[in-house]
């Protein structure tokens, strides 16, 4: 199960994210700004369940307005992690996310009832490959 929380009135998590996304009752990731959050949607291909979305006015306490929202059923899970590109399935499509603190490319696989994340393992230095963090926050967000 995938729940949102969405801040608005400029107000941010205690980390500074407008967007906490909870996988299986735990926090999985968050992002800064709207780019990044509907990047997140399409690449896990996640769709947003109007019927269990809630917007929560709490001005009246200083906490502004938050909607918690829930995406339709979709299992998301992680493959292992792979040494070697031949270890990915062929129609992985490949993106950039976190792995061990790095923005590398990762991969994943989609048959619509699951999705499931390849990334690469840290120690492996010929696909463990990491991006200029501050260059793809900026870009990702």
């Amino acid at each position: 199960m995938i729940n949102i929380t969405i801040y608005l009135d400029r107000n941010t998590s205690e980390f500074g994210y407008k967007y906490v996304i909870h996988r299986d009752c735990m926090a999985w990731t968050a992002y800064r700004t709207d780019n990044g959050f509907r990047r997140f949607l399409a690449v896990y291909d996640l769709k947003i369940n109007p019927k269990f979305t809630q917007l929560h006015d709490m001005r009246a306490v200083g906490r502004g307005r938050v909607i918690t929202a829930m995406c339709y059923e979709k299992r998301v899970t992680d493959g292992p992690y792979f040494w070697s590109l031949d270890e990915i399935p062929e129609n992985a499509r490949r993106f950039v996310s976190l792995c061990n603190g790095e923005y590398v490319d990762c991969y994943i696989t989609d048959d619509g009832q699951t999705a499931t994340v390849y990334r690469p393992n840290p120690n492996a230095k010929n696909v463990y490959i990491p991006y200029n963090y501050r260059e793809m926050a900026g870009k990702i967000g």
